[in-house]
């Protein structure tokens, strides 16, 4: 009884939260941020120029390359009423739980994929503990109500946290998928064959990209792969992930090739 109390006083905060988020005026800096973000209109010369150019403070420091997170911000909410404030809030906080639901799946691909470690041809064994869901909830509501993670839903600019954070989950939720579903495990779901595996990893590329052009905590998601690759390296499919592992990873080398070429480039470009 316990267990469910706390979970149902955890969800009743939900609610509360996102009343007092929509509530929270908009900020000195958020003000700021948004004059010198909110694309002028979605045409292909506006959007070139977002891509050609840094955000930069007053006193000329750059403030990042992220263009495709100034893109989500849509050009007739500039928060200069209480109704563009709240839904610019509401933006946030509906990519605040996006992020906690790709966190939940995550969760439970990540609890599975680990569970590899003590696989044994022949086994039976069930991969889903059991509360192994609670689990996962209990960390999706943590990080949705927890004020570290929440605090990007409170100032704009922030932004670029929740929707590079987005892509980032999307990524890493579609690595660990491709992986266990490469597999041929009893009671570990649907076997994805080779051109299905094939076309996720391109879409998880995709995604990668994105993930560049809207937080530069993106660039750490290689070596999370590597040091997934390493743990999860089972002996039963050492042979037949050798080539696909080699054939991703120089693609990804590439995708942070191309982005780091451009990011220079428009970094010289503007005199920095």
């Amino acid at each position: 009884m316990g267990k469910w109390l706390f979970g149902i006083a955890l969800l009743l905060l939900i609610p509360l939260y996102v009343v007092n988020t929509l509530n929270t005026p908009i900020y000195p800096d958020d003000r700021w941020y948004l004059a010198r973000s909110i694309p002028r209109s979605y045409e292909v010369a506006e959007v070139k120029r977002l891509f050609s150019t840094v955000l930069t403070t007053d006193d000329g420091r750059h403030f990042g390359y992220i263009p495709l997170t100034r893109l989500s911000l849509l050009p007739s909410l500039r928060g200069w009423n209480l109704i563009e404030q709240r839904l610019l809030r509401l933006q946030s906080v509906i990519l605040h739980l996006i992020n906690g639901f790709l966190l939940y799946f995550l969760t439970l691909l990540l609890v599975q994929y680990f569970l590899l470690q003590d696989w044994q041809p022949g086994s039976q064994r069930k991969w889903l503990p059991k509360h192994i869901h609670g689990f996962a909830v209990a960390v999706a509501v943590l990080f949705f109500l927890h004020p570290v993670c929440n605090a990007s839903t409170l100032f704009i600019y922030n932004r670029g946290q929740l929707i590079g954070g987005c892509f980032f989950l999307l990524t890493f939720l579609l690595f660990i998928y491709v992986r266990l579903a490469s597999l041929r495990i009893p009671g570990m779901g649907a076997y994805l064959s080779p051109p299905a595996r094939f076309s996720a990893l391109l879409f998880c590329l995709l995604t990668f990209c994105c993930a560049l052009l809207s937080s530069s905590a993106a660039f750490i998601l290689p070596m999370l792969f590597i040091l997934i690759d390493v743990i999860g390296w089972t002996p039963m499919d050492r042979p037949a992930r050798t080539r696909s592992i080699l054939l991703f990873y120089s693609a990804i080398g590439g995708v942070v090739l191309l982005f780091v070429t451009a990011y220079f480039s428009v970094m010289r470009y503007a005199g920095y």
